[in-house]
């Protein structure tokens, strides 16, 4: 293999994985977030923002991401916090 060759396929490689690492993170906030708004329904957004060690506002917010109609949740895109 040449040079370029493998230098593409080391891109191409890094990009692969990026799109893995990506695609993890998004299924584990989701996850997370599922998990925090449950516990929100169930004991109360003040107690799961203490315990997560986020604001009331940030517990709110996911918890209406969560049961908010598909396609409704604002100009939100859900990126890191």
């Amino acid at each position: 293999m040449s040079v370029v060759g493998k230098i593409v396929g080391a891109v191409t490689g890094g990009v692969d994985e990026v799109h893995r690492t990506v695609a993890a993170y998004k299924a584990a906030r989701e996850a997370r977030d599922l998990a925090i708004a449950e516990a929100a329904l169930t004991v109360g957004h003040h107690r799961v923002a203490q315990e997560a060690g986020l604001s009331p506002s940030r517990v709110r917010q996911i918890l209406h991401d969560v049961t908010a109609p598909e396609g409704h949740h604002g100009d939100r895109e859900g990126g890191p916090q």
